[in-house]
């Protein structure tokens, strides 16, 4: 562990796959960088992704859709999308957003702010690969999308937009479907393929093999909480575990940690977790060649170095809140019967909170107001794919750089 030094040029609060990316990113480029998290590097959402990576993740919950699904999300009848009634006033203000949201407009206007990102994700993150060693975690498997019902208007819609963003997308029937992956029990009617999507066998082992790589170059990374910060004079002190820290510039990247730490600077971000939950079925046999969704059930399946991995849908619910295990014992039920497999999970259910904001766009850039103050968080479920470019945005930023995606739609300030 390198000693961390008096006086960083950055520090980073966060040591998820966003601040992992960034602070090899900035070390790279030969800041003096200190990494500071409460946790081991990688080790909440970024060990329990689904580890894909795809041009086509520009669709926002929020959509036209998510009306009359609505009364089913309300009382939890939807396994994909999991609500608690006691937390909805505190998350009033995130909600009223979000349905605003709910509409064909607003899904375009997401998708063609997010493609940019998207599009450059694999790039950026072959770039960290290839100079750390985690190169062989990377598969060009694309991903699947299952649909149990014959796809309708939703997915013509889905077609429409990926058509003209420039995303490559397929029409599968069952046929096709069965051809493509035959170990799948056949109850799908259909499926849209994302032939250039990629995907990674452990995302957590990339995030470590990129951290490795930072402390290799003499990164720096303190493992204490931070209780607040303060400007004095031009510097700025940060109030750890470990005790006072001074640096000159700042970035919070702490995940859905983020808003707390920036509301008493003056920054409100409208915030909430979306928790996520995933553990391993044992592959055994099972043919499984990508990452697959079964959309109407609300889960994934990824085959990965531990083994077939289930992640679940989304609990929206607020940091800090009682664990709820229900979405990921319906996901591995479900996941078990697609498969064919009658064995337990292999792996303990694991979760992580991701950070959503309710427009469905990250905040990356610099805060106007507090000097040399950055934000790069509210990825939701894109944090680990996009976490490469956003590394670059910020760094390029910080050097006065133009940046690879122009930052002005994920201002941390637009709402």
């Amino acid at each position: 562990m390198n000693p961390h030094p008096a006086r960083p040029d950055v520090i980073i609060a966060g040591a998820g796959i966003i601040g992992v990316t960034l602070a090899l990113e900035l070390r790279l480029r030969g800041e003096n960088v200190l990494l500071l998290d409460p946790a081991p590097p990688c080790d909440a959402a970024s060990r329990v992704n689904a580890g894909v990576l795809s041009p086509g993740s520009v669709l926002s919950m929020a959509g036209p859709g998510l009306w009359r699904a609505l009364p089913r999300y309300l009382m939890n009848r939807d396994p994909g999308l999991r609500l608690h009634l006691a937390d909805l006033p505190a998350m009033s203000g995130w909600l009223r957003r979000f349905l605003a949201r709910a509409n064909a407009r607003s899904v375009s206007d997401t998708a063609e702010a997010l493609a940019p990102l998207t599009a450059a994700a694999q790039s950026a993150h072959e770039r960290l690969a290839q100079i750390s060693g985690a190169l062989p975690h990377f598969r060009s498997t694309g991903w699947t999308k299952l649909y149990r019902s014959p796809p309708g208007a939703a997915q013509e819609d889905e077609l429409r937009l990926m058509e003209r963003l420039g995303v490559p997308v397929a029409r599968l029937s069952a046929t096709d479907l069965q051809a493509l992956e035959p170990d799948l029990a056949p109850v799908y009617a259909g499926a849209l393929h994302y032939p250039s999507a990629m995907s990674v066998d452990s995302p957590r082992d990339v995030g470590l093999s990129y951290f490795r790589h930072y402390q290799s170059l003499g990164g720096a990374f303190l493992q204490a909480s931070m209780a607040q910060m303060h400007r004095e004079g031009e510097a700025w002190v940060l109030r750890t575990g470990a005790g006072e820290i001074r640096t000159n510039r700042v970035v919070i990247a702490a995940g859905a940690w983020s808003a707390a730490l920036l509301r008493p600077l003056g920054l409100r971000l409208p915030m909430v977790a979306e928790r996520g939950w995933s553990a391993h079925l044992p592959a055994g046999q099972i043919r499984l060649s990508r990452p697959v969704c079964d959309v109407a059930r609300g889960f994934v399946m990824t085959p990965m170095r531990e083994g077939i991995r289930v992640s679940s849908g989304v609990e929206l619910t607020l940091p800090g809140r009682t664990p709820d295990l229900s979405q990921i014992t319906l996901a591995l039920q479900a996941a078990q019967k697609v498969l064919g497999i009658h064995a337990p999970a292999i792996t303990p259910a694991r979760s992580g909170m991701r950070p959503s904001l309710p427009d469905g766009l990250p905040a990356i850039g610099r805060v106007a107001g507090p000097k040399n103050l950055w934000v790069a968080t509210g990825h939701g479920h894109i944090g680990f794919a996009t976490s490469a470019v956003t590394a670059q945005m910020i760094a390029a930023d910080m050097a006065g750089e133009t940046p690879p995606v122009p930052l002005a739609r994920f201002a941390p300030e637009r709402f």
